[in-house]
């Protein structure tokens, strides 16, 4: 497909309850197709660290971030920018 490609976003200001399904559930409300989506853990207390990531099929024209640049999930309102993490998410 040479109008849309998958890119990984880094997504802040997470409720610290936020689970994948929570972040998949809003990306896919407004339209995105997600592969992946995975939310940092406190290796403690298995509770959300405030960020994560999501695998995002992104189509030609579209700007993902400003489409969920404030979009609230569990009551927070997210901030995301495109990752610039040169390793794998996963």
């Amino acid at each position: 497909m040479s109008d849309s490609q998958e890119e990984t976003f880094f997504i802040g200001n997470l409720h610290f309850d936020a689970k994948e399904a929570d972040l998949t559930a809003a990306f896919q409300g407004r339209g995105h197709k997600v592969s992946t989506v995975k939310v940092a853990r406190d290796r403690e207390e298995n509770r959300s660290r405030g960020f994560g990531f999501a695998t995002v099929l992104v189509r030609e024209g579209v700007d993902v971030v400003e489409d969920m640049y404030g979009v609230e999930i569990l009551n927070r309102p997210i901030r995301i920018a495109v990752s610039t993490s040169g390793r794998s998410n996963q």
